[in-house]
């Protein structure tokens, strides 16, 4: 029998097909399997093919009921009347404000900034930063700390998107055209 010798290409798009189809079977659902009876009849039946069941059309039970714990994230306030009215200025900068060399907290602030409530309580200034980084090849190193800076994100639920760097947006009636607005 002779070897079969595959080019990188070949490889390469032979490995693309099975991932690609190792994602897709992930996604289909497995029927639940049944304990086996106690005794095992004498002769086992021939094996069938379980037919897979169809997708429920909506999910039972609330989001996170699956999860251990209570499933919380930031909340954007976009009701500008339920913006805060006063800021607190961060202690090192201070001193620059108190010397005029920095315009006071308010005044730096845009018209229509981004404001995330806080979960528990609002952060005190100072502290160390603990982050994961794996080394020189971890290339993600900085995504995971801007990876909220996009137009629109998802909610902590992942299920509605809501504005991150973007004010707002409108669709077309058609559906074909996106209008941004930028802070």
């Amino acid at each position: 029998m002779a070897k079969q010798h595959l080019t990188r290409r070949e490889f390469l798009r032979f490995a693309a097909f099975t991932s690609g189809s190792l994602v897709v079977a992930s996604c289909v659902p497995v029927a639940p399997t049944e304990a086996p009876p106690a005794e095992a009849p004498a002769e086992a039946p021939a094996p069938t093919a379980t037919p897979v069941p169809e997708a429920p059309a909506e999910a039972e039970g609330a989001i996170g009921d699956f999860l251990i714990g209570e499933l919380e994230g930031p909340t954007m306030i976009l009701d500008v009347e339920q913006f805060p009215t006063s800021f607190g200025e961060a202690p090192m900068l201070a001193d620059m404000v108190a010397a005029g060399d920095l315009p006071p907290v308010e005044e730096r602030l845009p018209s229509g900034p981004l404001v995330v409530k806080p979960l528990h309580e609002i952060g005190r200034y100072g502290g160390t930063w603990r982050r994961g980084f794996l080394g020189p090849a971890d290339g993600e190193n900085g995504n995971r700390i801007n990876a909220s800076d996009k137009l629109l994100f998802w909610d902590y639920s992942g299920t509605r998107i809501v504005p991150s760097a973007a004010q707002s947006w409108e669709m077309s009636e058609d559906g074909k055209t996106v209008t941004v607005h930028l802070r």
